[in-house]
């Protein structure tokens, strides 16, 4: 309902800033003397405010070409790496030479805040000479049909997991979190065991918890709902995750 209301005064208020856009242009070409009026900058200056009152939400591109390995210059470019109708996990691959030794995995869990993945391109690109990068490249909410279910922090944490399977063993997870305005509020960085013998320990660690009466409702429950952020932050402690 809420995506409908917008998307309607959205393509009605296209047109009238295709109007005001023609309008610049053809204020533009007016000769320097007329220009100068200042009832023609007046005019021209509430032509521009509303052509530039346009709200975009067109992912930008990450725009990394090459970075430096040990004094070297590669190519780098994107690989899609898994893909889920809410997000795309990313791998800035590599052209690195034969035989060069393996760089740490590293997920980059982008925030949630309104804007894209894409804000995280200067710590891709400061994280990338040392680490295999991969980003969390999540999607607009109004592209993701309503047949694929609720998101909230429960699917959230069900990516990360899904996506540290994916990567496999001694992968590291950095996640950031920022406001509207899109501000680093907390940046966390957590590291710990294979994704494989976590899943198996916070299974096992689930069900003990099922057992004891530590389980918050029944039905199909997330993590967090059933059990509790600060208990699954202490199993997952038990199970090998911890911040650093």
């Amino acid at each position: 309902m809420l995506y409908a209301a917008y998307e309607a005064q959205r393509v009605t208020l296209d047109g009238a800033r295709a109007m005001s856009r023609a309008a610049l242009e053809t204020l533009d070409r007016l000769p320097p003397p007329v220009a100068e009026l200042d009832a023609v900058r007046r005019l021209r200056a509430a032509h521009q405010v509303f052509v530039d009152s346009a709200i975009t939400h067109e992912r930008l591109p990450f725009g990394i070409g090459t970075t430096v390995v040990e004094g070297r210059t590669v190519a780098v470019h994107e690989d899609v790496v898994a893909d889920t109708p809410f997000c795309t996990l990313l791998r800035f691959a590599k052209d690195l030479p034969d035989g060069a030794p393996p760089q740490p995995r590293v997920l980059l869990v982008a925030p949630l805040s309104g804007h894209f993945a894409t804000l995280l391109t200067d710590t891709v690109r400061t994280m990338l000479p040392d680490h295999d990068v991969h980003i969390t490249d999540w999607r607009n909410a109004r592209d993701v049909g309503l047949e694929h279910g609720p998101f909230g922090l429960d699917e959230l944490v069900d990516h990360v997991v899904e996506f540290l399977q994916v990567l496999g063993p001694r992968s590291h997870v950095v996640a950031v979190a920022s406001s509207a305005i899109g501000e680093t509020l907390a940046t966390v960085y957590v590291q710990g065991a294979s994704p494989y013998d976590f899943t198996g320990d916070m299974l096992a660690w689930s069900a003990e918890r099922a057992r004891d009466g530590g389980l918050h409702g029944t039905g199909a429950l997330g993590p967090v709902e059933a059990f509790g952020l600060d208990a699954l932050r202490e199993g997952s402690a038990e199970a090998g995750i911890t911040r650093v």
